[in-house]
């Protein structure tokens, strides 16, 4: 019977050694799944090989995936594709071109003396390094089985014939030399190549060997000062000019309403009647021209509509008099007084000679008063109008509709346009109505910015500062908006950019930088490009082999992830891609001896330079 242990993907090569351990049974066979993490280097089959030979155990591998199978078989162990195929080639020795029946024989026994000589321990097909009884019969064997060459063939037969005829004795004896010889050749071939296995083997498991990780350290790039504009003028994004497109968002508005007039206005008529003028003039005639003003005592004053003439007046006489229309200087019903009421004479004429009166009443003055629309009136309204519309453009400022999602409004860059009434103030004053109606429109425009824009613009100048020996960290990059500025319609961003970055290492570049270095050495000539971690076998071990091949470099990326910190302000910050790997570390591994150093980098982003 057969130890049979399952393995999981994610089962370490520790996990594998510690099964091989455990084993009851000499031989021990390993099922690696396929993607296996023992799987991905030949190295990991190499070592379990060794624990199984300290331990005394045959391991086999079985898998089903044919790559695993062929590095396995690539470190020296036998290997199967089903779990049943390992089970049903227990303690089997099968014949092979190179080894006919007999030299099967011949193994099985050799076999069977080492398992006896060993206290018991099997060795499987093809399985760990064989024990000195397996070599010697393996040898044997070869020698037995070597076929002869077609001339040995014919002094065999030769041989054969001398013995019946005893004629060619001498020819036979030469030809059992040759064959002796050639015999001697096969068997040292054999040796040879039997001692290069085993002084290999003596290599891979008993040659100090050394595991280095190599961390890239974290560095920062920037602070980077940008000044980005977003302009409605543009039409795509310059990241060379800092230019990055805005939309202007424009509103129609309107205020209408009715007013009511104020203002007055009298229309009157002048009254009218007639005066009698009487001169007392004894040297001189006396003219009253048309015009001429004559009043009541309390200041009402009427102007004569002809010119009137009187005679010198001549004693014991009756006074000369004439009669005349008048018409009240103002209109209104004041000029309507009763008779007799008119007794003022025209200024320059001496009451001591002329004298004035209305035998009768004047009459016809009127006062009209009604509604008119004033200057007063129309200011009024339309300062109302105008705060109506200033009062709807600030609400619509700072919730302006149309806004696309994760875009900003900026209300320092809103403007109000010329407000427009529907009929000219001007023409409505002087107008009899008692009210009057009047509306006012404007438009209004506001500009509105994407910040992501801005913030994927600064993130795109962060990657052009980053030298090409370095890989930006994704998700690193923070970008901080500042207070904006306005100019006009556009906005101008003060943006502040950082990001991390790491050196690209070359994994056989540093290795050889530390071959036959010691381990301070070596640490403090790595530490330069990050953290360090240096492992030998054995242990005690305190110098990095000369041996390319006996040492294993690791630059690993997997732990290099963005700082946690805060993002774009205000909106945050769209991050590049990088072509730092997370996937897992870049590994070169150990080549056989006769390989030489290997330059191949595993994992994605980073090359060998």
């Amino acid at each position: 019977m057969a130890n049979v242990f399952y393995l999981d993907v994610d089962d370490e090569i520790t996990s594998a050694a510690a099964r091989i351990r455990s084993s009851q049974d000499p031989r021990v066979g390993l099922v690696v799944p396929p993607g296996s993490r023992i799987a991905t280097s030949r190295i990991n089959f190499r070592l379990l090989a060794r624990e199984a030979l300290e331990r005394n155990r045959g391991l086999s591998i079985v898998s089903s995936d044919p790559a695993a199978r062929a590095l396995a078989a690539s470190a020296g162990l036998p290997v199967f594709a089903t779990v049943a195929e390992f089970e049903a080639d227990q303690g089997t020795v099968r014949p092979t071109p190179a080894m006919p029946e007999a030299a099967a024989a011949t193994q099985k026994t050799g076999q069977a003396k080492a398992t006896a000589k060993g206290g018991g321990r099997p060795v499987a097909k093809g399985g760990s390094a064989p024990n000195a009884g397996q070599m010697a019969a393996f040898g044997d064997a070869a020698v037995a089985a070597t076929p002869a060459p077609s001339g040995l063939r014919s002094a065999a037969d030769a041989r054969i014939g001398a013995r019946s005829s005893g004629a060619a004795a001498p020819a036979v004896r030469a030809a059992s030399r040759t064959s002796r010889a050639s015999a001697r050749v096969a068997a040292g071939i054999v040796t040879v190549l039997i001692m290069v296995l085993v002084l290999g083997l003596i290599g891979v498991f008993l040659l100090p060997s050394a595991t280095i990780t190599v961390s890239p350290k974290l560095e920062a790039v920037g602070p980077i000062q940008l000044s980005i504009r977003a302009d409605p003028n543009a039409t795509s994004s310059d990241p060379v000019a800092g230019v990055v497109p805005a939309v202007v968002l424009t509103m129609d508005f309107t205020a209408s309403g009715t007013f009511n007039a104020t203002g007055k206005k009298t229309t009157t008529t002048n009254a009218t009647g007639s005066v009698t003028f009487t001169s007392t003039n004894t040297v001189m005639s006396v003219d009253f021209p048309a015009g001429s003003v004559v009043s009541t005592a309390t200041g009402i004053q009427f102007a004569t509509t002809q010119d009137v003439t009187l005679p010198r007046a001549r004693f014991n006489h009756t006074a000369p008099s004439a009669s005349v229309g008048v018409r009240a200087v103002k209109g209104g019903t004041s000029g309507n007084v009763a008779a007799n009421a008119i007794n003022q004479n025209p200024s320059g004429y001496p009451a001591y000679l002329y004298s004035v009166t209305n035998a009768a009443p004047t009459s016809g003055g009127t006062a009209t008063t009604t509604t008119q629309i004033q200057k007063a009136d129309t200011d009024a309204a339309m300062a109302s109008l105008t705060k109506n519309l200033k009062a709807q453009y600030t609400s619509w400022l700072a919730a302006p509709g149309g806004l696309a999602p994760g875009s900003t409004a900026f209300s320092k860059t809103g403007v109000l346009g010329v407000i427009t009434p529907d009929n000219d103030p001007a023409s409505l004053i002087g107008v009899t109505q008692a009210t009057f109606d009047l509306t006012l429109t404007a438009s209004g425009s506001e500009t509105a910015v994407d910040q992501s824009i801005v913030s994927s613009i600064a993130a795109t100048r962060v990657d052009t500062t980053v030298p090409t020996d370095f890989t930006l960290v994704a998700g690193s990059e923070k970008v901080t908006i500042g207070t904006p500025r306005t100019d006009g319609a556009a906005v101008v961003f003060p943006v502040t950019a950082t990001a991390s970055q790491v050196r690209q290492l070359d994994p056989d570049t540093l290795r050889q930088q530390v071959l036959g270095k010691s381990v301070d050495e070596a640490r403090a000539i790595l530490a330069q490009d990050g953290t360090v971690d240096i492992q030998t076998w054995p242990g005690f071990v305190g110098t990095i082999p000369s041996l390319a091949w006996r040492l294993t470099l690791t630059v690993d990326t997997s732990g290099i992830t963005a700082s946690p910190g805060p993002g774009a302000s205000p909106n945050g910050a769209t991050g590049l891609p990088s072509a730092v790997p997370s996937s897992g570390p870049s590994t070169v591994p150990p080549s056989p001896p006769s390989a030489g150093p290997s330059g191949v980098v595993s994992g994605r982003g980073w090359s060998n330079g």
